[in-house]
């Protein structure tokens, strides 16, 4: 089933944590706020140089666009029950053939993904900047900390599991 307590960050709960580490390295990745490293105007242009005008910018612009709609497509997979829809609906258009559900499904993933990467855009653009050195010291001081913490749960939740 496809509800939102079906997704798997809703059935495990060690996959909520692992979320936030997952979207905190995307926006590190990106180099989107708050994270994106607080470099100046004249950085940019420094290392930029062509792509500040003309195709090179529209090419950069396209690039950005085009892996943080991958990186929502995976994320989506793997946190918010990718393109799984309801059974009932399922069961309907099953009945008249694959195409149908096959453009249901993606437009479910589609869907998905743009509402993440408009989440992500809206939560670059209202948080403040932090500097080089913060995003440097959060990632040392909370996201490795907490991957490892999550990973070692993990491990124990499904081993538990195991032996029930």
């Amino acid at each position: 089933s496809a509800m939102p307590f079906n997704w798997n960050i809703i059935n495990n709960p060690v996959l909520l944590g692992v979320f936030f580490v997952f979207v905190c390295s995307g926006l590190i990745l990106f180099a989107l706020p708050p994270f994106g490293g607080g470099q100046g105007e004249e950085s940019e242009t420094r290392l930029r140089g062509f792509f500040k005008q003309g195709q090179g910018l529209i090419v950069q612009v396209l690039a950005q666009y085009y892996l943080l709609f991958l990186w929502s497509v995976i994320t989506a997979v793997l946190f918010l029950g990718a393109w799984k829809t309801p059974e009932v609906l399922r069961g309907l258009l099953d009945k008249q053939g694959g195409i149908p559900l096959f453009l249901l499904e993606s437009g479910i993933l589609f869907l998905k993904a743009h509402i993440l990467m408009l989440v992500v855009v809206l939560l670059s653009k209202t948080t403040p900047m932090f500097r080089v050195d913060q995003s440097t010291s959060f990632v040392w001081r909370v996201l490795t900390p907490l991957s490892i913490f999550l990973f070692v749960v993990t491990v124990l939740w499904e081993f538990g599991r195991t032996l029930l």
